[in-house]
């Protein structure tokens, strides 16, 4: 797949591989993981996007019922 992205968005940021180096790779930790989720996974800086064939209603009750909390 980074391949077909590499080749479509060539001059642009998206056309990078998705890992990066493999020695930065290396270097991460769980614990930067978690300070990451912590950090960045909060209520305030979700966006939750129903596409298709999808009620407003099901979709509200689906977000407080699984996302509520944050």
């Amino acid at each position: 797949m980074e391949n077909v992205y590499f080749n479509v968005y060539r001059e642009h940021m998206m056309g990078l591989p998705i890992l990066g180096e493999i020695n930065n790779i290396h270097k991460i930790t769980r614990d930067m993981i978690v300070g990451f989720h912590q950090r960045m996974y909060f209520g305030e800086n979700m966006t939750i996007v129903g596409t298709g064939n999808v009620e407003h209603e099901m979709l509200v009750d689906l977000a407080e019922k699984h996302f509520g909390k944050l």
